[in-house]
Order: C-alpha cells, then sequence, then structure tokens
C-alpha cells in the first residue's frame, strides 16, 4: 500500500514539472513571436520617426555591427525538445491501466558544429539519463563535414533501425525482439565511442556507425572489466525513400545474480521503402547468448509494419526534409521465437512457444507536436506449460489509444 501511494505521488510530481516545462516552453514561444508586452503597448506612430525628406535611413548611415560570433565564423545555438507519449488501455487478461509511456527532454547545444547532446527520462526515476555525448566532427571541410564523426559519451547502440528512430515517431512502441535483445530499452544506450559518416556515392548514399562499447547499459552497473562490446551498422539508401542494411553486435554481459559473463551475438538486417502514402518497413534479429555456465540460447525475431496515409497534413507534410503528418492506418506483424526449454517438454510436449502480436492502428497528426493513436492487438502466445499450470492465458486482447506530445 505504501509503495503504491509514493508511486502515485512520484507519478503526480513527474506530470506536475511535465506540465510545469510545456507552460514555460509555450510562453516563451508567444513571446517570441509577439514581442515584449512593453513594446505590444505602445502604439504604432510613437514607435516609427519620420524620417526628413532627403535624409537617408539610420540603417544606411551607420554599417550594420556583426556579431563576434560570426566575424570569428563561430555559431552558437541550443536547442530544447520535450516528447510525452500517455496511454490508457483495455485488457482482457490484466486490468486496466493509465501509464506515462514516455516523459523525455532532449537538450542540444551546437558549437560550431560540435553538438552537445544530452536525454533525460523523467518518467523513470531509475534511469533518468539516457544519453549524454558529444559528436565531433572530424573533418573541417564544409563537403567532407559528414564523412567522419566522432561521438563520445553515453550514446545509442548502432544496431538496427527502430530502435534508433525518436521515440515520438516509434508510434506502435518497440517490438518483441528489441525489447529482449535489449533489455527492455535500457540497452539502447551504452558508454562508448562511436565512429559515424554519410558517404555519397554514383549509386546512391551510404551511412555507417562503428562503436566500441562498456557492454553494460549505463544506469545500472559499470563494468570495470576487460569484457567490452562491439556494434556495427550499415545502410544503403539507393533513392532517399529506400533504405536497407544490415548490424552486428558481439559483446558480454553479466548475470548480477549468479555474476557469470553471457556473451550475446546479434545480427539482423533491415529494409525500410516509403512511396507517397505508403511505406513499409521489415527487420529481422538473431540473438546467440551462451557461457560457460550455460548452454547455448538461440532467440530469433522480426516484424513487417505496413502504412498508408488516408489524408495529409499539408502544412508539414514534407518530403524533402522527410517529414510527414497527417491520419494513417498501420498494421504490424510481430513475431519472437524465444530460447527452447527442454524441461517443458516434459509436461506439454512442446519445448518453447512463438509470440505472436497483431496490431491494427489509426494514426491522427492534430498539428506537427500532438498526435492520436487507436489500437488493437491481439497476442498469441501459442501452447505452453504456464497455461496449463498456473493459470497465464495463452491469448490475450488488447485495446488502447496512446497520446504523443513534442513541444
Amino acid at each position: 500500500m505504501g509503495s503504491n501511494l509514493l508511486r502515485d505521488r512520484n507519478m503526480k510530481t513527474v506530470f506536475f514539472v511535465f506540465l510545469l516545462l510545456a507552460g514555460l516552453f509555450l510562453s516563451a514561444v508567444l513571446l517570441a513571436q509577439n514581442g515584449s508586452p512593453d513594446d505590444a503597448s505602445k502604439p504604432q506612430d510613437e514607435n516609427k520617426k519620420e524620417i526628413p525628406t532627403g535624409e537617408k535611413p539610420a540603417s544606411e548611415k551607420v554599417k550594420k555591427e556583426t556579431p563576434k560570433e560570426e566575424k570569428d565564423g563561430k555559431k552558437v545555438s541550443f536547442d530544447c525538445r520535450i516528447f510525452a507519449v500517455v496511454s490508457y488501455y483495455y485488457s482482457d487478461s490484466e486490468p486496466e491501466e493509465f501509464r506515462f509511456e514516455a516523459l523525455w527532454t532532449e537538450l542540444k547545444a551546437d558549437f560550431s558544429g560540435i553538438n552537445v547532446v544530452g536525454l533525460l527520462d523523467l518518467a523513470d526515476e531509475d534511469e533518468m539519463l539516457r544519453k549524454a555525448y558529444i559528436h565531433i566532427p572530424l573533418v573541417s571541410y564544409e563537403k567532407w563535414r559528414d564523412f567522419f564523426a566522432l561521438k563520445i559519451g553515453l550514446i545509442d547502440v548502432p544496431f538496427g533501425y527502430l530502435q534508433r528512430q525518436n521515440r515520438y515517431d516509434v508510434l506502435l512502441g518497440y517490438p518483441q525482439i528489441l525489447e529482449t535483445s535489449f533489455d527492455n530499452g535500457y540497452g539502447f544506450y551504452d558508454l562508448g565511442v562511436s565512429l559515424s559518416g554519410k558517404i555519397k556515392t554514383g549509386s546512391g548514399n551510404l551511412s555507417y556507425e562503428f562503436a566500441v562499447l562498456n557492454g553494460e547499459y549505463a544506469g545500472r552497473w559499470q563494468d570495470t572489466t576487460g569484457h567490452k562490446a562491439f556494434a556495427a551498422t550499415i545502410a544503403f539508401y539507393p533513392l532517399k525513400n529506400i533504405c536497407f542494411g544490415s548490424s552486428i553486435y558481439d559483446g558480454d554481459r553479466r548475470d548480477t545474480i549468479t555474476d557469470v559473463f553471457y556473451n550475446r551475438d546479434l545480427a539482423g538486417g533491415f529494409a525500410s521503402i516509403r512511396y507517397n502514402e505508403f511505406s513499409l518497413l521489415g527487420e529481422y534479429i538473431h540473438s546467440n547468448e551462451n557461457s560457460d555456465a550455460d548452454r547455448t540460447r538461440l532467440t530469433d525475431g522480426a516484424y513487417v509494419e505496413a502504412g498508408i496515409f488516408l489524408w495529409k497534413h499539408s502544412k508539414f507534410w514534407d518530403e524533402m526534409l522527410n517529414r510527414y503528418y497527417g491520419a494513417q492506418i498501420l498494421f504490424r506483424w510481430d513475431m519472437l521465437d524465444p530460447p527452447k526449454e527442454e524441461a517443458m517438454k516434459f509436461f506439454t510436449h512442446h519445448t518453447h512457444r512463438k509470440k505472436l502480436i497483431y496490431t491494427v492502428a489509426l494514426s491522427v497528426d492534430i498539428t506537427n507536436w500532438a498526435r492520436i493513436t487507436l489500437y488493437w492487438s491481439k497476442l498469441d502466445f501459442g501452447r505452453y506449460w504456464s497455461g496449463y499450470y498456473f493459470g497465464v492465458k495463452d491469448n490475450d486482447n488488447r485495446a488502447g489509444v496512446l497520446l504523443s506530445l513534442q513541444f
């Protein structure tokens, strides 16, 4: 009872902080657009001064001062963005629930091309810090600036396609294989250093990123041993809206209970196609875990997501900037084939069960910063021993609504 009350109070506090930040941000935007109240209260005629006939305006008399930053070729800019996803869903096997899916604040500072990035998850008290790194271009020549860049700090693990997208743009959440392979999303980020870049070729554009990582996602514990991880992703764009690529991950994870290191190898491929209002995304990932104290555990997962826009939000639809807003119907097929459990064969004659999730959704962008998503999912977990001996349902139907905001 006490822990539930404390959790409710914490959620209320987080919600209040979010509203406060949102209010401050909107107030700043309105002030920037409308000017200060003092200027607005003055009559328009008083702000204007008549220029005598034949006299040049002051703007032509005095040469415009150039800021020191522009003289030195230096530019400094700051950006703050807030992402929030709130959900309410009904389930056949679980009680109705209202919760924060995400409440993130992203801070970015640009010092003449050198970026400092931070990402906080305000809804997670235990793992609030998700990203904190510096991004440094290694070549100063403008045309080659994107070829080679270095990221140092708490960075995104360069693996796969969907997990590296903005959380606001992941409409139906992360698939099962990504959650399973990266510790329910905490493993999407790790301490390390990466080399990345984009290269233009005769047949298209090529992007890459290679990283050496700590091997344990930051916030839980730090690995001070020689067990590190390596991750890499390569993507090829033959056309602007067509992408396909592959990823690998090789690292060790320590079991905090048994203190045994597990070797985790991941390999996968992905493809994304968009044509006008149609979009198609698919990804396959294979996971291999083993240790001296345990046998090899193989996991396979895949998902296919298709979408079609019924209506374009013409004010914000921009294919050149890769921005798409409107009313969209989505369908996702999500499969997870977990490791075999030979001990369970004694009970049900089945060593494992495939977990299938079918989802249909309607997503509507009210504006470029607010989206409502209505969805229905069918969870088909197949025959398994837990359903027989512990009363756990093998199937589940779930429906809900998501409100996504970005400021």
